[in-house]
C-alpha cells in the first residue's frame, strides 16, 4: 500500500512538472512550481485534496484529467 502511495505520488508530481511537454495542453501552460507540485501531489495522495491554485487557469486538460 505504502508503495502505491509513493508510486502516486511521483507521477502526479511529475505530470505537474512537465505539463508543458504533454499533450491536450492548448494553452501551453508551464509547469506548475516545484513546491506547489510538491504539496498538491501529497494533499492528493494523503486525500485532503486541498490546491493552492486554479486548476483551469494553471493546469492542462491531461493533467487535470489524469491528477
Amino acid at each position: 500500500m505504502l508503495l502505491t502511495q509513493i508510486v502516486g505520488f511521483l507521477l502526479l508530481y511529475l505530470l505537474q512538472r512537465v505539463q508543458y511537454y504533454l499533450p491536450l495542453n492548448p494553452q501551453g501552460q508551464t509547469g506548475i512550481s516545484p513546491d506547489s507540485s510538491f504539496n498538491t501531489a501529497v494533499s492528493f495522495v494523503t486525500n485532503t485534496n486541498w490546491q493552492s491554485y486554479t486548476p483551469e487557469s494553471t493546469m492542462g486538460y491531461l493533467a487535470q484529467m489524469a491528477g
